[in-house]
């Protein structure tokens, strides 16, 4: 009975190991996951802006990103570091898109203008 309870602690402890070593050897210390924060159809084009949220690693911080599709071909708009998070997203003209962006720590909203080609 003895050799009994000794083997079967011995194949939990096992398996506790392989476990902790499996999530230590899995385990990631920043996101690497960017998130869609909006989508906006540009007016009067075929083309679509679509924003999101980049989180921060080891060279750079949080920072939003505009990217523009345009015949199945993404590029990259603009950039601003140091924010997480976006307010509000409007046209001024056909050409000119107005975005409010924040950073929810330290309660700060910026507003930009930003000319589309």
């Amino acid at each position: 009975m003895k050799k009994k309870v000794l083997i079967f602690s011995g194949i939990i402890i096992l398996v506790l190991i392989a476990f902790v070593g499996y999530k230590l050897a899995t385990f990631s210390i920043f996101d690497t996951e960017f998130k869609e924060l909006k989508t906006i159809k540009i007016p009067n084009s075929n083309s679509k802006l679509i924003i999101y949220h980049l989180p921060s690693n080891v060279s750079s911080q949080d920072f939003i990103q505009i990217r523009k599709i345009e015949n199945q071909v993404e590029t990259v708009i603009e950039n601003f570091e140091n924010y997480d998070l976006v307010n509000d997203v409007t046209f001024k003209n056909d050409s000119i898109l107005k975005i409010i962006i924040g950073k929810t720590i330290v309660n700060k909203t910026d507003t930009i203008e930003l000319k589309i080609k």
